[in-house]
């Protein structure tokens, strides 16, 4: 074959190739702008696939994402991408994903944060193992968690509220007080704005403990709460029997020092 017909043979293959696609594009055009305009895939339908332990009412997926029966919105029409984003901004999602299944249904995975306590320094707030914070109502039912206390005034929802150095030194935190167990008593309070602040002069953690008749407030050294801890159990028996005749009053129990133990009542 000389050039010049290969040529043309190359050119004749590629016009061909542009037609059918030209073709496929205006056809794909104009069945959208058809089926945009025909009632049929309008959004009648939303699935929602959770993973994790904490899942939404179908009906608060549909209130967040706007849908509305008396303003019923075409399928083609509906922008996953900018829906998704709007509800990852909401900051209760770990992830979200929108997609669409015609003719009518949208599909909403996602997995919700996990919360594993209150912050006090913002209301209705919870922090997730990650110290992300965000909204806790409505989305979640309520549910017996501490509050902790960092004493920061830039808190923003959908961020985290410990910066990464001293990440890893709090959930050290949160996994010694998990493994604290003593019968009837828990811990409901977790200060450890002292701890996260170079410039305090006691690096320490504050326990508040709920008990049946009392509360308590446990002060600890940062750095070997582990060892405190442990050290208020094996005396637990003997702060007891000094609580008995006190029972009603508020107990401070400081625990920072080695060869010391100081109680004292509010």
């Amino acid at each position: 074959m000389s050039i010049r017909k290969a040529f043309t043979f190359i050119i004749c293959v590629t016009l061909a190739i542009s037609g059918t696609t030209a073709c496929w594009l205006f056809l794909n055009y104009y069945l959208t702008q058809k089926r945009s305009q025909d009632p049929d895939y309008q959004v009648r339908a939303l699935v929602q696939r959770a993973n994790g332990k904490y899942n939404l009412p179908t009906s608060a997926l549909i209130e967040l994402l706007g849908l509305s029966i008396d303003k019923p919105i075409n399928l083609y029409y509906f922008d996953t991408a900018k829906a998704s984003n709007s509800l990852a901004t909401l900051g209760i999602f770990k992830v979200v994903n929108i997609s669409k299944s015609f003719p009518e249904t949208l599909v909403v995975e996602y997995e919700l944060r996990e919360p594993i306590a209150y912050l006090d320094d913002i209301s209705n707030t919870a922090i997730d193992n990650n110290f992300i914070a965000f909204p806790f109502f409505p989305y979640y039912t309520p549910k017996k968690m501490p509050i902790v206390r960092l004493n920061k005034d830039d808190l923003k929802w959908n961020t985290s509220v410990i910066e990464d150095e001293n990440a890893e030194l709090v959930k050290r935190v949160f996994t010694q007080i998990e493994s604290f167990e003593i019968p009837s008593e828990k811990i409901s309070w977790i200060d450890v704005s002292s701890m996260l602040n170079n410039n305090h002069p006691f690096q320490e953690i504050i326990l508040g403990i709920e008990t049946q008749n009392n509360k308590k407030w446990l002060r600890l050294k940062a750095a070997d709460l582990s060892t405190h801890l442990n050290r208020y159990a094996k005396l637990y028996p003997y702060i007891q029997q000094w609580e008995k005749n006190r029972e009603g009053q508020p107990t401070i129990i400081d625990l920072r020092f080695s060869d010391l133990l100081l109680l004292s009542q509010k």
